[in-house]
């Protein structure tokens, strides 16, 4: 009974230490406007616009002026090595499978309990022992202490600070062919966004996310914007700047397909907080409103025949894909890292209700969607550039085959959900790019859409190699 009772203890235990780490009919009434140019048009370009708010900086500021400084703040480089955390580990499993011997050897043998009970009691008793041990010897600190000293990191993992947006522009200032467009304030017009996110996002969820955001201006402080979700927060300029988001989002899909001078201009918004994991009726995964998918439909609305989504954030963009999946317009495109679920202690009934619940659209190859209008490519833990089953061979060999279809000539408009967390420094996934292969992401895909393309900003969380990587992904534009 002891070496069974042990293994289960040794997976309820590595479960309870581990770190803190869809859509219905398309919009109404969409007008086509045939005066559209040549998909394979290119007229040179001499820059990048970048766009951005100054609402995107005060979403969630109060993050950035409660993290404490030092005198070595600096930019991040490469994670600190620390052995802090195997020694927490080894500690916590050591408390465990001592306090099972002694239940095992000890306790049970002299009690009177039944066997039934004196299992239950042994398997909490050791999983508490894990815990304790492992909080005994660091382990809480040990956590985060490999993590980039300023990467926007906290102890609850709290990532997308403003702090993200200041560290590109800070980067691209010094750069030619790189131009910031700070949008304008109280006097923008708002109005396409407007109109697009109502008809993009379930009414009832836009009144649930202004009421939350009230009540945060309200009482003053940052809060959950769902009480039982802990990792997406709101204060009161979250709605303001998610809005403004989505009006970047448009203003970089009208630069390519309603420009205001005979050349197409390349536009890169730089939006907070992020897009991608925002659904229809639901905000989630620190992403309030989804700006890839509007920014999509706005190409449709403006007569694109077909526009195509690719996604190479780490994660999976589940909110794009619930937003386009019953528009056979529109493919989308995710290259993330592979998710491995753990249902251990979970119910058929448990797993059929996360199916059909506001986020329906999973990270899986084999999930389409109804339209089969999705693809989904994930890539395992430790996947580099180039090689057998490398990020390359994904993008080229999949992606792109999947996002032009038989006919090429037919897309017209590329949205490029452009996270940075596949980084091998980014702490939030276990992919390993470095920062010259977003180069490389570039140029295949400047070769493939040339200047019909909306970029917009997902994740990416290490200081430097952020403002880095971004400029790395717009070289192939700025040097036409």
């Amino acid at each position: 009974m002891g070496t069974p009772l042990l293994s289960i203890a040794c997976i309820f235990a590595s479960v309870a230490l581990q770190p803190a780490h869809a859509f219905g009919a398309s919009p109404s009434q969409m007008k086509q406007r045939p005066s559209i140019r040549s998909a394979t048009a290119s007229t040179g370009l001499k820059a990048v616009n970048f766009r951005y708010s100054a609402s995107a900086l005060d979403h969630l500021a109060l993050l950035d002026d409660e993290r404490p400084k030092t005198e070595d703040d600096s930019m991040a480089t490469e994670p600190v090595k620390n052995d802090a955390k195997s020694t927490a580990t080894l500690g916590a499993l050591g408390a465990m499978a001592l306090t099972v011997a002694i239940f095992q050897f000890a306790i049970i043998p002299a009690a009177t309990i039944s066997s039934e009970y004196a299992d239950g009691l042994s398997l909490f008793s050791a999983a508490a022992s894990a815990i304790a041990g492992y909080k005994l010897l660091g382990g809480d600190e040990a956590r985060t202490a490999n993590l980039p000293k300023d990467g926007g990191y906290d102890a609850k993992f709290v990532v997308d600070k403003p702090g993200r947006i200041r560290d590109i522009t800070g980067r691209i200032e010094k750069e030619e062919g790189c131009i910031l467009v700070v949008s304008e304030g109280k006097s923008r017009d708002l109005t396409d966004a407007m109109r697009l996110i109502n008809e993009v996002h379930d009414e009832e969820y836009i009144a649930e996310f202004q009421a939350a955001v009230n009540d945060a201006r309200e009482t003053g402080r940052i809060r959950r914007l769902h009480p039982v979700v802990m990792r997406t927060l709101i204060d009161e300029h979250s709605y303001d700047a998610a809005v403004a988001g989505v009006a970047d989002w448009i203003d970089s899909v009208d630069a390519v397909l309603r420009p205001k001078s005979n050349n197409e201009e390349v536009s890169f918004a730089l939006t907070r907080p992020p897009s991608h994991h925002a659904c229809i009726a639901r905000g989630m995964g620190g992403c309030l409103l989804n700006g890839p998918a509007i920014a999509a439909f706005r190409a449709l609305e403006l007569g694109a025949e077909q526009v195509v989504i690719l996604d190479i954030d780490a994660h999976h963009g589940n909110g794009i894909a619930n937003c386009i999946q019953n528009e056979p317009r529109i493919r989308y495109c995710s290259i993330h890292e592979e998710v491995i679920e753990k249902n251990w202690f979970k119910s058929e009934k448990d797993i059929e209700k996360k199916e059909k619940s506001v986020d329906p659209r999973s990270p899986f190859l084999e999930d389409t969607g109804p339209l089969r209008n999705i693809c989904n490519i994930p890539l395992p833990k430790g996947t580099i550039w180039s090689g057998e089953d490398g990020y390359r061979e994904a993008l080229v060999e999949q992606a792109l085959p999947f996002l032009t279809g038989k006919d090429s000539s037919l897309t017209q408009m590329l949205i490029l959900a452009a996270g940075f967390d596949a980084l091998e420094v980014d702490a939030t996934s276990g992919l390993k790019l470095e920062t010259e292969d977003f180069r490389e992401i570039g140029n295949i895909l400047h070769d493939a859409f040339g200047n019909r393309i909306a970029i917009g900003l997902e994740g990416g969380y290490v200081y430097g190699k952020l403002g880095e990587a971004v400029v790395q992904l717009v070289n192939p534009w700025r040097e036409e």
